[in-house]
């Protein structure tokens, strides 16, 4: 038997982990039937569909870049600056080749069936790192990555720093660092948002964690290592 040229050994490791990252995402143990998956980052009357969830569990997305059903959606929109969270920053850096763009964040996939909400569905590398994005901070955080979804109404690469001082006194004083490598494209697109450190801290008998140290990076695949939690409410 003739040895497989490196080349083509090569190219076919290459489809290979292409098919791998092509996986589709899927809930483990699910029985709630098909539901549809919508995002309402334009009013909870304007729900849009992309995607769904199959009686399987396999989850489908299937993000429409059209938003002329909305009526002026620009009401909606804001700087790329205050859509990913530098509203609030002691230093900032930022380097923007698109100073017109747009954008708006949508953080929640819901879901519904027969027109009516019922639950919401969670990306997460962690089970529980949903939490992270309450306000209580008398439990630790969870180190991972969460994924949201960003719409822009124009081409834009966005790449930033935002530290934020954080201080009370005995307790603790450290920056917040969060970094931004942003290639948005019009449309719908996808943004890894990751807590990298944290900062403990103890007040008496109180203990509890902030972030220290977070990314947002755009992506165009789902990771692997990302896994899909139910909130079913309805009964």
């Amino acid at each position: 038997m003739k040895p497989i040229p490196i080349l083509l050994f090569l190219l076919i490791l290459v489809q290979l982990q292409f098919c791998i990252a092509q996986k589709t995402p899927k809930i483990e143990d699910y029985s709630k039937g098909e539901l549809e998956i919508k995002v309402t980052p334009f009013g909870l009357e304007n729900p849009i569909h992309v995607g769904k969830i199959t009686a399987d569990g396999s989850i489908h997305f299937n993000w429409n870049n059209d938003i002329s059903s909305i009526k002026d959606p620009e009401f909606f929109m804001s700087t790329i600056k205050n859509t990913v969270g530098m509203t609030f920053c002691n230093d900032k850096e930022i380097d923007q080749n698109n100073e017109d763009a747009k954008s708006l964040n949508s953080n929640d996939l819901f879901l519904y069936k027969d027109g009516q909400q019922v639950g919401a569905l969670m990306a997460g590398t962690e089970k529980g790192i949903e939490d992270n994005k309450g306000s209580n901070r008398s439990a630790s955080l969870i180190l991972g990555s969460t994924i949201s979804w960003v719409y822009a109404d124009s081409d834009v690469i966005f790449n930033g720093k935002c530290s934020v001082n954080f201080e009370q006194e005995n307790v603790y004083n450290f920056k917040e660092v969060t970094r931004y490598s942003l290639h948005l494209k019009k449309g719908w697109n996808m943004i890894l948002n990751t807590l990298v450190e944290k900062e403990d801290w103890k007040n008496g008998t109180e203990l509890g964690s902030l972030p220290k140290t977070m990314t947002k990076t755009s992506i165009t695949e789902i990771p692997n290592t990302m896994n899909w939690y139910l909130n079913y409410w309805a009964e």
